[in-house]
């Protein structure tokens, strides 16, 4: 009986953490040092394709686990929209001063935008985690390191890896769904941690 009553508070215990996370621990099979990652930005290039359409542009990308803000720029290098994300509540501002607010990311990223962002799951599969809220299948290649991640319905592989001080971070990260296909190619990483 008392066994039964630990096993439940440890599952308690682990789903709330899981449920709060808002730091990613990074694991061994991405990184030679230790540490916590509390904020993540990058600026990259981003090619979003589907049965239909393809766009092309540059991405910069800045938050934690929980809030991310994001601006997604022309070829010449003008902002087409602006993306802030947090729990519930998904804000899209488009470069035609259209504002939309909503709470489903996706559906409403593929009204405004032309294409579902996952930005759920996208801070830690941008880093080559799974998303530490739903079930993952993580595939690793011959030097430990994420090859690939299936969750949420998203496909996400990794084609190139990069050293940026004693972290392996990726340099190209590709999410599939349903035919959409979003390439992203990171040129310049800034990471914080403790």
């Amino acid at each position: 009986m008392w066994f039964r009553k630990i096993h439940w508070l440890l599952l308690a215990l682990i789903l709330s953490s899981c449920a709060t996370q808002n730091r990613l621990d990074l694991t061994q099979d991405q990184v030679e040092g230790t540490g916590v990652i509390d904020y993540v930005s990058f600026v990259g290039r981003l090619a979003v394709a589907d049965n239909e359409h393809s766009d092309s542009g540059s991405i910069e990308w800045r938050g934690d686990f929980l809030k991310q803000h994001i601006v997604l720029l022309s070829p010449i290098g003008t902002t087409v929209a602006e993306v802030s994300h947090q729990p519930l509540q998904t804000q899209i501002s488009l470069s035609q001063d259209q504002t939309v607010t909503a709470q489903n990311v996706e559906e409403v990223t593929q009204k405004m935008l032309g294409y579902p962002l996952p930005l759920e799951g996208m801070p830690w599969w941008i880093l080559g985690q799974g998303w530490p809220s739903t079930p993952a299948v993580i595939v690793h290649d011959s030097e430990g390191r994420v090859s690939a991640i299936h969750q949420e319905s998203w496909d996400i592989t990794y084609s190139e890896w990069q050293k940026i001080n004693d972290l392996w971070l990726p340099k190209r990260i590709n999410l599939t769904q349903e035919g959409v296909r979003i390439r992203i190619r990171v040129d310049k990483w800034h990471i914080l941690r403790r």
